[in-house]
């Protein structure tokens, strides 16, 4: 109990409190000034890295570029390097170009925080992202020639991702965009997957078709380099240049062989053939209807009567045959050709089957 009381034991604890106090002044003194460091360092950093960071925004150059999506750039850029909203203002305004910054100039007495910047900023542009437009690109997208699979990913469900589409129909657009059809159908077939393990696929296929070529060329490799198309070509235009090259043999009478006339003006056809034609009694011109040599056919009255008999009278096709049977007789006659029985029954055969 009187130790409780003793002066000087009461001093050594008051001193101790104190001492104890000191340190933890001490310890948040330093604690500070680190933070502040920290602070600092932090802040010079991020304005070198500024650039690289966040996009400009210039709605008149940029047009793809919304407020909207720019202002939750920025906020999920904060919250990885752990920005305040003092730090989003300010970063946030360094990067404003064209017309947006000036209007940010001129609206500086309204904005005194990061709320009232991100809504002065979406209501003075208020440009929405249009749906239809990104279906359309995506729809119309296709995967070059020199383009990688990743780069052909990523390009595809970054668009995809600005108008919020599921995982499914991002797959769908990528597997519209490929060029090959034998990919499409095995991508399609693949289940439920994340949009990661579907690259996945992707690259798989892709290493695969480099790693194994198709081994039979294409159709219009194998026509131009076909041995036997060549030779067959060869010789066509052989034979085509010496047909060039020789002249064409003249044409000449079969009868006597001779290149001056054709058979029918060759004067000795009948000695060879051994039929002479049948002279004409009355080789004077006359009218070939009645056979009068006064008068000639047009002038013929017989020829008028029938010619008006054959016009009102009903057409017969039998009529036709006989004239023809008639003038195939004379014609043969002209030739010096004997139409014998069995002859004409094959003529009448013939003429029998042409009228029916």
């Amino acid at each position: 109990m009187t130790n409780s009381f003793d002066p000087r034991y009461l001093t050594m604890l008051a001193q101790s409190i104190k001492a104890r106090e000191m340190e933890s002044q001490q310890q948040q003194q330093q604690q500070q000034q680190q933070q502040d460091q920290k602070a600092v360092i932090h802040t010079l950093l991020s304005s070198r890295e500024l650039e690289l960071l966040i996009k400009e925004f210039n709605p008149i150059r940029n047009r793809d570029l919304y407020a909207s999506e720019w202002i939750r750039q920025i906020e999920l850029l904060g919250k990885i390097h752990k920005w305040d909203s003092c730090h989003l203002l300010l970063y946030s305004t360094m990067r404003l170009q064209g017309v947006a910054k000036t209007w940010y100039e001129y609206s500086m007495d309204s904005i005194s925080s990061w709320e009232d910047f991100k809504e002065e900023l979406m209501n003075n542009f208020p440009r929405t992202i249009d749906t239809a437009d990104i279906h359309g690109k995506l729809i119309a997208k296709k995967r070059l020639p020199e383009e990688s699979i990743e780069e052909y990913f990523h390009t595809t469900v970054r668009m995809a991702k600005r108008i919020k589409l599921p995982d499914d129909a991002i797959k769908d657009y990528l597997v519209r965009g490929l060029q090959h059809s034998r990919h499409q159908i095995i991508l399609s077939s693949i289940g439920p997957c994340s949009l990661t393990e579907f690259l996945q696929h992707m690259l798989r296929l892709e290493m695969d078709a480099q790693n194994n070529p198709p081994s039979n060329p294409p159709s219009s490799a194998k026509r131009s380099h076909s041995p036997d198309r060549t030779t067959v070509s060869s010789k066509k235009s052989v034979q085509s240049s010496s047909q060039q090259q020789s002249p064409k043999a003249p044409k000449q009478c079969y009868v006597c062989k001779m290149t001056t006339h054709f058979v029918a003006k060759c004067p000795n056809k009948f000695k060879i053939l051994g039929n002479e034609p049948t002279k004409k009694k009355n080789s004077k011109k006359g009218c070939f209807c009645c056979g009068q040599t006064d008068h000639l056919a047009k002038d013929c009255t017989r020829l008028n009567v029938n010619r008006s008999q054959r016009d009102n009278a009903p057409y017969n096709p039998e009529d036709d045959l006989m004239g023809m049977d008639e003038t195939l007789e004379d014609d043969y006659n002209d030739i010096g050709i004997d139409i014998d029985d069995e002859m004409g029954e094959q003529i009448d055969e013939v003429l029998d089957l042409a009228a029916m």
